[in-house]
């Protein structure tokens, strides 16, 4: 993947293309990365940085569920 958005960065600088929009880097506005090409953690629209906690939040909804679950059950018994 990495391999063709950077022929896309090259075509894009090619002089035929001189008036067209250079969404690639654009892009690279939006999603800054270092030197080896890794995305910065907690710059721009990195939606990754927040998707990571989304396991844990839903295994922490769901634990509160069960436990409602559990207290209920265990009034009725």
């Amino acid at each position: 993947m990495g391999f063709r958005i950077n022929q896309l960065r090259v075509m894009e600088n090619h002089p035929a293309m001189a008036g067209c929009h250079r969404m690639y880097h654009a892009e690279d506005e939006l999603y800054p990365r270092d030197k080896h090409g890794n995305p910065i953690p907690g710059k721009a629209l990195n939606i990754s940085d927040r998707e990571r906690w989304l396991p844990r939040v839903f295994l922490g909804v769901y634990g509160v569920f069960f436990l409602g679950i559990l207290a209920v059950l265990l009034e009725i018994l």
